[in-house]
């Protein structure tokens, strides 16, 4: 994973002081923004799209120790980053790396298919449990995967490329504060 220097930077960031290993030694801090619409990278420029989408789910996390085992809920937001070097010279598109419309599209089909839903891992649950679940009209979605962040940001990721899109990043948000990202490798 590469670091990306957006050229908004936060306010933090542009104040904290250059010392030691902070973040700021190893990164140019601007004193003007460069181009809206780029990120730095290695001199190359980038048009960058975001959009987010949010779903309401319960999952747990089996063979966890801590209070994540057992069932509860979250408001999951998942944001994602498109990216595109240039822009759309033609048609109903052009000045576009892609529609926001269509790209907002493509990401609440996939988040809405999880709300108000039990996300689990198969296997996770005993099947006499799984099927009295089932039994009283609860609406199970099973991935062969642990429900976490990390993986969902993983499981958007790789969705949102099928469905053509140039993916830079995807965040997925458990809480306001608790978030968790996926950047392919660009090696």
């Amino acid at each position: 994973m590469r670091l990306f220097l957006y050229w908004r930077l936060s306010t933090a960031a542009r104040e904290a002081p250059k010392v030691g290993n902070s973040v700021n030694r190893c990164c140019r801090v601007f004193k003007k923004n460069p181009s809206p619409g780029k990120i730095l990278k290695g001199g190359i420029s980038m048009y960058i799209l975001s959009t987010k989408a949010d779903f309401d789910s319960a999952h747990f996390l089996k063979d966890y120790e801590g209070k994540c085992a057992n069932i509860h809920g979250h408001r999951w937001t998942v944001s994602i980053d498109v990216k595109g070097k240039k822009l759309t010279e033609t048609g109903s598109t052009r000045g576009m790396i892609v529609d926001f419309s269509e790209l907002k599209k493509s990401l609440r089909k996939l988040t809405k298919a999880l709300d108000h839903s039990l996300i689990m891992e198969e296997g996770a649950l005993k099947k006499n449990t799984e099927e009295a679940l089932s039994d009283e009209g609860f609406r199970i979605i099973k991935f062969p995967f642990r429900p976490t962040a990390e993986n969902f940001a993983k499981y958007f990721y790789d969705k949102m490329t099928e469905g053509g899109y140039n993916v830079a990043k995807v965040s997925v948000y458990e809480t306001p504060n608790n978030v968790a990202s996926f950047i392919p490798d660009e090696d």
